[in-house]
């Protein structure tokens, strides 16, 4: 089931909600996997290009699995959505959706910058992370000075949810620095 971020937001879809939460189980099994393959991998003799290469995978297997346990935090924080049958304003949803936007967008470069090599791709994934700082704190300035939501569980939903996906964002620059050689 393909589900879209928006609808993680929307308390009267629960069903994708649960299955963000279900389908992280299967992504853990296949991170064990490909981390225990990767350490049988480390124990061969290696060149040093080889050893380093598999490292770059070791480290971008361990920020895949970061990021997949983020978007099923932010399916559990969303559920007190639907427990408390609130909803955040839409000006805040909307500012979400596209703070989202912007970490896909960084972690779809940092992906087609793994699977291509291409370094440029990773570096530009690098430069974009003061803008994705600077609309992370625009938006939880606007929240908190501007908004009209006087719940504190409305306001601890939107904040989890932005941290979570500065999480998300934090694990596609540290791909991207394992990209480059930063390791």
């Amino acid at each position: 089931m393909f589900v879209k971020f928006e609808d993680l937001l929307d308390n009267a879809k629960p069903v994708q909600r649960q299955a963000v939460i279900q389908y992280e189980d299967t992504i853990d099994a296949i991170y064990k996997h490909i981390y225990h393959y990767l350490q049988d991998i480390t124990k061969r003799d290696l060149s040093d290009e080889e050893s380093s290469e598999n490292l770059k995978h070791l480290y971008i297997n361990n920020h895949l699995e970061g990021i997949s346990d983020s978007l099923q935090q932010v399916a559990i924080i969303t559920t007190k959505l639907e427990d408390t049958r609130t909803s955040l304003n839409k000006w805040e949803t909307e500012g979400i959706i596209e703070f989202y936007k912007e970490v896909k967008d960084s972690y779809r470069l940092a992906m087609e910058s793994f699977s291509e090599g291409d370094e440029s791709k990773a570096i530009e994934v690098i430069n974009r992370n003061p803008m994705i700082l600077r609309m992370e704190k625009n938006l939880r300035f606007e929240h908190f000075n501007h908004g009209e939501n006087e719940s504190s569980r409305l306001s601890a939903v939107y904040v989890d949810v932005m941290n979570e996906l500065l999480r998300v964002n934090h694990h596609s620059v540290n791909i991207a620095y394992t990209i480059i050689g930063m390791v």
